[in-house]
């Protein structure tokens, strides 16, 4: 899928939405009676803020559909809710259209569970009235419409639910976005003379997860002096230099042979340590090199200066998997070779067509984007234009092509993916 970081989309959003200069609200503040377009049982109807806030205390929730943590925040807030009978409103607010938020919540079958309105196309709070850089944002407001606290998610417990139903919110702590980032430069330390450098550090407050090396996504011949990691856990800080940042972290690629699971991986336990000691095990991770350089000799720095850092040392080798095979089926006819440029091309974020490329950089796309390793044995070595009508689904928890649209795809041009077992690289990681 065509995205550097999963937080631009909202990041675009919020630009967007700077183009008219209002003073942004704090603490303290009393928030204006606006009017919101909601979403109650799938219709959709208008409402004054100050009729919900004067009513009972509300938490305004900013989040949007493609935010995994947000998802979890909203129905983590409907247990909540539920288990201490607090009389508190909480109300999600999306930038996105209602057909979008509906159908999503169509598909989600714990979201189609929670009783919350659901405001949508919100063109007022997000970068306007409200600050703010990532998502999910907490904006807790009391009966008078004045803001009492502005937090993190975290910060939605039982105790302060309950304090805040009878109007005795206690100081929280303030969530801080550092929304003057230009994600696309390096992490801003005071050294502005950097020609060269590796580090790590510590979670960093007010800083969106994500990481990537900057560059087009599906272009065989970019260079690159630069990776950066943000709030990520050491192992998902390890896979993107494995997978050169071509997929989400799949279990099936790994083998952990450690002794501290929650250290190298905390978001398998965080129901169990909870989001604020799960921070502890995230860090930040920034390799400039002083020259550009092929994609696989920056990837393969990264992991050298990830196993200098950290008291792991992570290799990749060669494991016998289940696997997709890419063959040429019964009605393979010779493919024409190209007579274009080297290019791809891209459709709502989703990749569409391939041109002058060979299988083996097709197959490299499907190998990380798939479930399980895909492995080329069509036998075509020529460059080739390609068009595909490729979906995505997240049946398993894990964003992945869907099996059957793939299939379609390469039927055209007399290809098929077929289960079975073969020797692909692993991502191994020991303690030193």
């Amino acid at each position: 899928m065509k995205r550097l970081f999963i937080v631009c989309m909202f990041l675009c959003a919020v630009h967007l939405l700077q183009g008219q200069k209002l003073k942004p609200l704090s603490i303290g503040d009393k928030m204006p009676n606006v009017q919101l377009t909601v979403l109650e049982k799938g219709v959709v109807k208008h409402v004054q803020l100050a009729d919900l806030y004067q009513r009972q205390p509300v938490i305004l929730d900013f989040w949007a559909t493609w935010c995994g943590p947000c998802i979890k925040t909203i129905t983590e807030a409907d247990s909540l809710l539920r288990m201490t009978k607090a009389n508190v409103l909480f109300l999600p607010i999306s930038y996105e259209p209602a057909a979008i938020v509906e159908g999503h919540i169509r598909k989600h079958k714990r979201l189609q569970e929670v009783p919350f309105l659901f405001a949508v196309h919100d063109s007022i709070f997000a970068g306007k009235l409200i600050e703010m850089k990532g998502i999910p944002h907490e904006v807790w407001v009391g009966t008078d419409g004045v803001i009492q606290a502005i937090t993190y998610p975290e910060e939605i417990d039982a105790e302060h639910l309950l304090l805040f139903a009878e109007n005795k919110l206690p100081v929280l702590p303030l969530k801080r976005d550092l929304v003057d980032i230009d994600y696309s430069k390096a992490i801003p330390f005071d050294n502005s003379e950097i020609v060269a450098r590796s580090i790590l550090t510590r979670y960093k407050p007010g800083v969106s997860s994500l990481y990537g090396a900057f560059v087009p996504a599906m272009d065989a011949e970019v260079k690159a002096n630069r990776f950066v990691g943000l709030n990520k856990s050491i192992l998902q800080l390890y896979y993107a230099a494995f997978c050169a940042s071509n997929g989400p972290l799949r279990m099936n690629r790994t083998e952990l042979h450690v002794k501290d699971t929650i250290s190298i991986l905390p978001y398998l336990f965080e129901q169990r340590i909870g989001r604020k000691r799960l921070k502890q095990h995230l860090y930040c991770f920034e390799l400039i090199l002083p020259l550009e350089a092929r994609m696989d000799v920056l990837y393969e720095q990264v992991l050298n200066e990830l196993n200098q850092a950290v008291p792991y040392k992570a290799t990749i080798e060669r494991r016998e998997r289940d696997c997709w095979i890419l063959k040429q089926s019964a009605t393979f006819r010779p493919l024409p070779l190209s007579t274009k440029k080297r290019g791809a091309e891209w459709k709502l974020g989703v990749l569409s067509r391939l041109y002058a490329s060979s299988t083996g950089f097709m197959t490299e796309f499907l190998n990380w984007q798939m479930e399980l390793p895909v492995v080329d044995e069509s036998g075509l070595t020529g460059a080739y234009d390609f068009e595909f009508s490729f979906q995505y689904s997240n049946a398993k928890g894990e964003l992945s092509l869907e099996p059957n649209s793939v299939q379609s795809s390469l039927a055209v041009y007399g290809l098929e993916l077929i289960r079975g077992k073969r020797s692909v690289n692993i991502l191994v990681v020991r303690d030193k």
